[in-house]
């Protein structure tokens, strides 16, 4: 900043100019891969410092995005008692993702809230569908069950709902006292409640990081997870 250049150099000297002022070699546009140079100089430091000042907001975003490490990479959680494999999750930088659970592989989108004051980025998920894709292993009644009925649905369960980034789940042992549109939430599977929307807190974090998350909202597990961010997609 402050240096200062002769606006002469902004163009071809003998097309503006006459052959006298300042013209020590032969005047043609080109002469040489001399005065291409000298006198196009100005013209590409301009270009390169314009695409640098227009390249500086992106690379500056993504140096304070809390969430670059998990671009391209995969979140691990478990369960923070029984350390259970509990998700596979990819999130992209363009708001898609990808999360492998026990009920199958489910791509989706995400969006996220404002930091949070303990620097943590609330993300919320959501899957493109409620389908449940699970092996046809994991259908088959366990060892003495085979021929007989199955054991009736529980009358309790959980229902989760979001507000400002976040969810709340309860525990409610039975239906009663709830509206039939509470019930049908009571009752839901995995891909179900993270097709209508789940919403994690997440730290900035680069791969190679471990961590337990007390801000689960799911109640099982004591509401904690044993978090893991490793490298690529996995």
């Amino acid at each position: 900043m402050g240096a200062s250049f002769d606006p002469r150099l902004t163009y071809p000297v003998g097309l503006d100019q006459p052959r006298e002022q300042g013209c020590q070699k032969p005047c043609s546009i080109f002469p040489d891969q001399e005065g291409m140079m000298t006198h196009w100089a100005p013209f590409f430091l301009l270009t390169m410092t314009g695409a640098a000042v227009l390249a500086a907001p992106a690379n500056a975003a993504r140096a304070t995005d809390p969430l670059a490490g998990y671009y391209g990479n995969t979140m691990i959680c478990a369960g923070g008692q029984t350390g259970n494999d509990l998700c596979h999750l990819w999130l992209e930088r363009d708001g898609t993702m990808v999360n492998i659970d026990p009920s199958g592989i489910h791509k989706g989108h995400y969006t996220r809230g404002p930091k949070r004051r303990d620097g943590k980025v609330p993300i919320c998920l959501f899957y493109d569908t409620s389908d449940m894709v699970i092996p046809a292993e994991a259908m088959a009644p366990p060892p003495g069950m085979a021929g007989k009925p199955p054991p009736p649905m529980p009358k309790g369960g959980v229902i989760c709902t979001i507000r400002n980034f976040r969810s709340t789940c309860t525990i409610h042992e039975s239906e009663e006292g709830l509206d039939p549109a509470q019930r049908e939430r009571l009752h839901m599977t995995i891909a179900a409640r993270f097709h209508t929307g789940m919403c994690y807190p997440l730290p900035a974090a680069q791969p190679g990081k471990s961590w337990y998350e007390e801000d689960d909202p799911m109640p099982s597990q004591n509401g904690i997870d044993k978090v893991f961010l490793v490298k690529g997609h996995r």
